[in-house]
């Protein structure tokens, strides 16, 4: 491994970091991840802070299902370079990178064309995802965070449970569970003012979630106007 920018660790190619025993007893964020289990900063399981990594709360350990294969990445053109949409992220699925360019068509500062570009993925092989009245219900292995979801995807409670262990939940019912940081400001019709909205998940069945996009606080239908 080796240490990167803001106090963190990057784990060696084909590794990641994964939760201790000591790392459950003491990280109260941690009490719904397994031991042994890779643990996420950012939805990046090679990334990890400093301290957690130095104090035996994480430890670095080989991939299993490790592959190279086709990825795809969501980029944009500017005065002959090709740009990255936001972090360089490779996704392992075209499905997911269709996903995030959806919602990155939102982003106003980019004025060129997003598109997506074939390039090598080398990380965990992605996991058969169960179904749900027809629908894909997302595991982890596919989830690359709210931005790479649509409304109305539907993704595993583990999902739920990681993000609502984050922080405070701005709320927590089983109709209406927000992850405690506003994602954005928007515009309600309703106040005729900008409030924060939230990323929100909602209870459909036992271990399924739905995403219900950014909403305001208490809510689940996403109404707000940027």
């Amino acid at each position: 491994m080796e240490k990167i920018f803001n106090n963190r660790y990057k784990a060696d190619e084909g590794k990641y970091f994964v939760l201790t025993e000591k790392g459950k007893r003491n990280v109260p964020a941690y009490k719904n991840i397994s031991v042994g289990e890779p643990v996420a900063e950012g939805y990046d399981s090679t990334i990890a802070a400093e301290r957690f990594v130095e104090n035996g709360y994480l430890t670095e350990t080989p991939i299993p299902d490790w592959i190279e294969s086709t990825g795809y990445e969501v980029v944009y053109d500017r005065k002959g370079n090709t740009i990255h949409v936001g972090n360089t992220v490779i996704f392992p699925a075209r499905e997911i990178a269709e996903k995030y360019l959806t919602h990155a068509e939102n982003y106003s500062w980019i004025k060129e064309k997003l598109y997506i570009r074939e390039c090598i993925y080398r990380g965990p092989k992605i996991k058969e995802c169960r179904q749900y009245n027809g629908k894909k219900v997302y595991n982890e292995s596919w989830y690359y965070g709210p931005d790479a979801l649509e409304v109305g995807d539907l993704v595993e409670e583990k999902i739920v449970d990681e993000a609502m262990n984050m922080l405070p939940p701005a709320c927590m019912r089983g109709d209406c569970s927000q992850v405690g940081e506003p994602a954005n400001h928007m515009y309600d019709n309703v106040s005729e003012k900008m409030r924060p909205v939230y990323t929100t998940f909602k209870r459909v069945a036992e271990d399924t979630w739905e995403y219900c996009g950014s909403c305001f606080r208490g809510e689940n239908i996403q109404r707000g106007n940027n």
